[in-house]
């Protein structure tokens, strides 16, 4: 009974357009930008640097930081390359917040989406883009056509982004928690449209213009005393944004069910997996 409410409230928000849209993204994000360094950068940032340590900033650059968060990307140029003019933006304004104490005002900061953001910019105009995990939330081929037209001849790219093979153990008990709270569902969350794998990254790269491709696959597993802690962590990091719109993940009754899950499935860890890589404009 339960799989066939399922599906009929999951038709019935598809067939009315009843889907999460980017500001539900933003807020999101709003929520849990207070705990994001602590909870995911703090352990992440080190991909961070992989993804920006291969790229070759020349002086004086210009540089776009799509999605920034919390600031890291940014703070880590501009500590290591002072004389960049960096301008940053994201979608959520608990984000833009946070990225403002870190960089105490050494960076432009713009609350909006990204191909928003890259519109308002001229083409060839550009030294550098990146963009670290948030790919997957607008369609990327257009993102990175904009961010070949808004290059400079010689602009590097680098990006950072989820695979479809990420948080293998969420989607294992997701499915179960649509179902006995199918009748709870506020929105329909579409995939995401992560790359596969490291191959189609790099044959998007391609297909956008992009040259001089370098890419490299990575996974982290995030390991938990006990299955409150990953249901806490899970639920707190933007893991899960939009799935958190379609069901409220963060009501404790939901997020016991979600312990429970785990505990069923005897799964004590988190799986991240992911692509980075990096690209040249060559005319």
């Amino acid at each position: 009974m339960g799989r066939i409410k399922l599906y009929f409230n999951v038709a019935k928000n598809f067939i009315t357009g009843n889907t999460v849209k980017k500001q539900d993204i933003a807020k999101s994000y709003n929520e849990v930008s207070h705990g994001y360094d602590n909870e995911f950068i703090d352990v992440m940032h080190r991909y961070n640097v992989s993804m920006l340590s291969m790229l070759s900033i020349p002086n004086e650059a210009r540089v776009l930081d799509l999605a920034c968060g919390t600031g890291f990307n940014s703070k880590w140029i501009y500590e290591r390359h002072p004389d960049a003019l960096i301008h940053a933006s994201d979608i959520s304004s608990g984000m833009l917040k946070e990225a403002d104490k870190k960089l105490c005002g050494k960076v432009k900061l713009t609350e909006a989406s990204m191909l928003d953001f890259l519109k308002k910019h001229e083409s060839g105009t550009v030294d550098v883009i990146v963009c670290s995990w948030a790919l997957k939330y607008e369609p990327p081929l257009k993102v990175l056509r904009e961010c070949w037209r808004v290059l400079k001849n010689g602009g590097q790219i680098g990006i950072i982004v989820n695979t479809k093979a990420t948080l293998p153990e969420i989607r294992k008990i997701y499915k179960y928690l649509l179902i006995d709270n199918s009748t709870e569902i506020n929105k329909l969350m579409m995939e995401l449209p992560n790359p596969k794998n490291e191959k189609q990254l790099n044959k998007w790269f391609r297909i956008c213009g992009f040259d001089q491709i370098k890419t490299s696959h990575g996974c982290h597993s995030f390991s938990f005393d006990s299955t409150d802690d990953a249901a806490r962590w899970v639920t707190s990091t933007g893991a899960l944004a939009g799935f958190d719109v379609m069901l409220h993940l963060k009501d404790n009754g939901i997020k016991n069910q979600i312990s429970l899950l785990l505990e069923k499935f005897r799964i004590k860890s988190i799986t991240h997996d992911f692509v980075l890589g990096v690209g040249y404009k060559c005319l």
